[in-house]
Formats: C-alpha cells, sequence, structure tokens
C-alpha cells in the first residue's frame, strides 16, 4: 500500500454533525409524524 508523504489537509466546514442535527429528518424518514416528532421534544427524549 503507498502512502502519499504529503500532509494531508482536513477539508475546512466539515466535521461530525451537531447532537440533535439530524434527529428530525431521520425520525420522519423512520415514520414518525411531525406532532409524534414535536412530542418527543416536548418532553426532552430528543435533543
Amino acid at each position: 500500500m503507498r502512502r502519499s508523504r504529503g500532509k494531508v489537509r482536513p477539508r475546512s466546514g466539515t466535521g461530525a454533525p451537531l447532537l440533535g442535527e439530524h434527529t428530525d429528518k431521520l425520525l420522519a424518514e423512520a415514520g414518525l409524524s411531525t406532532a409524534d416528532i414535536a412530542a418527543l421534544h416536548d418532553t426532552g427524549v430528543v435533543a
């Protein structure tokens, strides 16, 4: 396996998602309604 001898620079503006950043989208894709997702937020189940 060949490796580059140059320095690797991380891409700016990328990184791990923030806590809860994609929660609503994932819950909606899992079939939860907007009202169900709001209820989870209201009760503190999700961030």
